[in-house]
């Protein structure tokens, strides 16, 4: 899925999705690799997701 793609889902702009992928990156719980993500503190995202799973 593409940036674009993934905003549009999650109801959101590519704008503010960039946003809040930096300040998860700043803060160590992702890493960002170009069109890859990698979860690196699975609690920090459980706190950002209010323990909300999708699957």
């Amino acid at each position: 899925m593409s940036i674009d793609e993934v905003a549009s889902l999650i109801g959101t702009t590519k704008r503010h999705l960039n946003r809040i992928l930096k300040k998860w990156s700043e803060e160590e719980a992702i890493i960002r690799n170009g069109d890859t993500l990698q979860i690196l503190n699975w609690e920090k995202m459980k706190q950002y997701s209010n323990d909300v799973r999708f699957e």
